[in-house]
């Protein structure tokens, strides 16, 4: 029972590994970003870019970016990456905040 490899186990071991990794790449991808000179929004784009290349994460290949309006208690859509389509982002520019 001590030398017991189940095969559920070992591949498990080795995908949590290569996440890590891929998690560490990410987030070293996004430090770079984030210190190198640009404009906001193009430094947002390539940020979003980044986080949605994570496999880790698995979801769609997009993502967006919103500005809190603390007066107007609402969520103000600055800039989106991936393909969304035209209903979502007119629904989305401004979005109240619960």
């Amino acid at each position: 029972m001590g030398n017991y490899r189940g095969s559920t186990v070992i591949p498990f071991a080795v995908e949590n590994k290569f996440y890590e990794h891929e998690e560490y790449r990410v987030l070293h991808n996004v430090a770079q970003i984030l210190q190198s000179p640009g404009e906001l929004m193009e430094i947002l784009q390539k940020t979003m870019k980044a986080l949605t290349e994570f496999e880790g994460l698995q979801f769609e290949n997009k993502a967006g970016n919103f500005l809190a309006d603390n007066k107007d208690k609402m969520l103000r859509l600055l800039t989106t990456y991936g393909n969304f389509s035209q209903e979502f982002l007119e629904k989305e520019k401004n979005s109240a905040i619960r």
